[in-house]
């Protein structure tokens, strides 16, 4: 045995052993069952921070305390008196959950609103809810044909009074998840179109556009989808090669007012 072996095996004779040895260089002995606990060979600060994020856990719990402290309410009144800030929000559909365009629409206005807020502006951010359209009716048409039932067979008021409960649904569950995206605002009273005091609201509004001069009565071709029976807007009457939107439009040029002859018709 060479002077190299030699040496080797004493070396291992003596980690072997020396057990105390063995602990300070974080060793351990291939002859015991006991395994190495490589954590505790690696020199680490030690601090009360955890090492995982447990995101499930903690942004709920981050949420609900920012609730139970009213951290929205905090930050305005941190702001009350300074320039105001007001973010005029379009409002998504109430007809289904959010999806990531609505997500990213939400959180953009969320760095908007909180940036000038950061700056000294008070900002307040007041949410709504498009209650009304086409979105909301086609789920509410799929789901009553689901159960075997058709649109043009339910009462008018009957289908509205569905649409409305569905909107009702569909908002709570789109409020619900842009509060677990930490979007601060005014979730408990948010703006619907469908409410009385946002109809009432719109009705004032159409009585000034009267008392102004500014409503009249006119002819215009009107786009109509056969297919789902209403009137899309202009931007949606295009002919592709896989659809085509016919609209067929009686117009009458009989008493048809002039730029001058302003009336209060619809």
């Amino acid at each position: 045995m060479d002077s190299r072996s030699t040496k080797v095996e004493r070396l291992q004779t003596y980690v072997y052993a020396s057990p105390k040895l063995q602990k300070s260089l974080g060793l351990f002995d291939l002859s015991m069952s006991e395994e190495l606990d490589l954590k505790k060979t690696v020199n680490l600060p030690r601090t009360d921070f955890s090492q995982k994020a447990n995101l499930g856990q903690m942004e709920p719990a981050r949420l609900k305390k920012w609730q139970e402290i009213g951290l929205y309410d905090q930050v305005l009144k941190a702001r009350e008196g300074r320039e105001k800030f007001i973010l005029h929000d379009g409002p998504p559909y109430a007809n289904a959950d959010i999806h990531i365009g609505t997500a990213l629409n939400k959180i953009l206005k969320d760095f908007v609103v909180k940036t000038r807020s950061m700056m000294g502006f008070e900002a307040p951010y007041v949410p709504g809810y498009d209650c009304h359209g086409l979105p909301i009716e086609t789920i509410v048409e799929k789901k009553l044909a689901d159960k075997g039932k058709n649109k043009n067979d339910i009462p008018v008021a009957s289908f509205r009074r569905i649409c409305r409960e569905h909107a009702s649904t569909a908002m709570n569950g789109q409020t619900r998840d842009f509060q677990r995206l930490g979007i601060l605002g005014e979730w408990a009273t948010p703006y619907l179109t469908m409410s009385a005091e946002y109809e009432s609201s719109t009705a004032r509004l159409f009585g000034k556009f009267l008392e102004r001069g500014f409503v009249y009565k006119g002819l215009r071709p009107v786009y109509w989808c056969i297919h789902d029976q209403t009137a899309p807007r202009r931007s949606r009457g295009r002919v592709s090669r896989t659809h085509l939107t016919v609209g067929v439009c009686k117009i009458s040029a009989q008493d048809r007012p002039g730029p001058d002859r302003w009336c209060s018709g619809g």
